[in-house]
């Protein structure tokens, strides 16, 4: 016969876990991340009055569901917005270009780099290089290497220690 839930936790008790800390931190309310939610944010009111004044939609499945009445009308509720500018502000950050880091790692660019200055743009030279442990082939190679040059300063450097000039003094 099975046991109660009761008597499977008496016999597994976690004595490393803190349930005062655990049940004062699940009272504590959650921080809102967006900036523009946080300070339209009104403690007073439920989350479902809070989102609908800032044109957010609590439940889609019921924002989005339109009524159809017997008689074959639609109807649509109205919805008050009476602070805008959360949404404003939404869109404003949505749009905005994000810059993407562009990086590699230090390995890829050491090989690319050795490669570069004993090869040249010989990719198939490359892919036969005793260097080449991880056995890439010529088009791996050339899209590694592609990847090092867009990473900012990395290139550029290698060039100046190339040619043996350096143009920050």
């Amino acid at each position: 016969m099975g046991s109660t839930r009761r008597q499977r936790m008496r016999r597994k008790f976690d004595h490393t876990k803190n349930r005062k800390k655990a049940w004062k931190k699940s009272l504590k309310k959650p921080t809102i991340g967006c900036e523009p939610m946080r300070t339209a944010w009104d403690e007073k009111k439920s989350l479902k009055k809070n989102l609908d004044e800032m044109g957010l939609s609590y439940d889609p499945n019921k924002t989005l569901h339109k009524k159809i009445r017997k008689d074959g009308k639609i109807v649509e509720k109205e919805i008050k917005i009476t602070k805008p500018e959360v949404v404003q502000a939404m869109e404003e950050d949505a749009y905005t270009p994000r810059l993407k880091a562009i990086w590699t790692t230090p390995e890829i660019a050491n090989f690319c780099l050795k490669m570069m200055d004993k090869h040249g743009e010989d990719y198939v030279a490359m892919a036969r290089d005793p260097m080449n442990i991880f056995q890439h082939t010529p088009k791996q190679i050339k899209r590694k290497i592609e990847g090092v040059k867009k990473v900012p300063g990395l290139y550029e450097d290698f060039l100046a220690s190339r040619t043996g000039g350096d143009d920050s003094s």
